[in-house]
């Protein structure tokens, strides 16, 4: 027959484990990690340094994507304010040689006394 006591100590025990698993788990899917360190990974050392170096390098092909499109968003405003002060400025200069001291066709008469 086993004590009481002895029963007792055993389910602490395996209290603590579990407490201890919790913790590691708890651990594990707040940081997505498998470890802290890579130490802990054992075999898998190498695919998971592997693994995250690929999705830093994903993240950086992402952000320069980003970059251009931003680039060329800018570029594309640019050349359509130029485009716009372009046609603003070619009808000022397409209205100014309208508008000239006669038209054709008019009758012209001088009031100038010198004359």
């Amino acid at each position: 027959m086993v004590s009481t006591l002895g029963q007792a100590l055993d389910q602490i025990e395996r209290l603590k484990v579990i407490q201890s698993d919790f913790t590691l788990l708890s651990t594990q899917l707040s940081s997505g990690k498998k470890t802290q360190k890579f130490s802990g990974l054992g075999a898998d050392v190498l695919i998971s340094k592997r693994s995250r170096a690929q999705f830093t390098s994903l993240e950086t092909y992402q952000t320069n994507i980003l970059n251009g499109e931003r680039r060329i968003e800018q570029t594309l405003t640019a050349l359509q304010e130029f485009r716009a002060q372009t046609e603003n400025f070619q009808n000022y200069l397409f209205n100014f040689s309208q508008e000239s001291l006669h038209q054709e066709g008019d009758v012209i008469t001088r009031d100038d006394p010198a004359t």
